[in-house]
């Protein structure tokens, strides 16, 4: 789980880190473990939602980037840096692939500034 923040409010759940709830990810605070089990006893198949959209992304990028050729992509709506971004999926077909990431979130933004991308 993620060390405390004193630019983030860890009373309050937070979607982008509950969506880092499933695979055990790093930046989620126990407020949002909380509401992810919450939300897994309430819809239990919500647990696999996550993965099987990461796991579609990471086939539609190496489709893309090794049968199409396509060398950019723009991730709208990245949400927190987990495993398999879109850039190391287009990398593994093509090293020259570029990625833009996009997202409005101020916590995904204050997040993924340092660079960890």
């Amino acid at each position: 789980m993620s060390t405390p923040d004193s630019n983030v409010d860890q009373t309050v759940p937070h979607a982008a880190r509950i969506r880092d709830y499933p695979p055990d990810g790093e930046d989620r605070h126990e407020v949002d473990h909380q509401a992810g089990d919450d939300l897994q006893q309430a819809v239990p198949e919500l647990v696999d939602v996550a993965p099987a959209a990461r796991h579609f992304i990471s086939r539609a990028v190496r489709c893309l980037t090794h049968n199409r050729h396509l060398d950019q992509f723009i991730d709208i709506g990245t949400g927190l840096p987990t495993t398999n971004n879109t850039h190391q999926n287009a990398h593994r077909a093509n090293a020259a692939a570029r990625v833009l990431y996009f997202d409005g979130d101020p916590q995904v933004i204050a997040r993924t500034q340092g660079g960890r991308r």
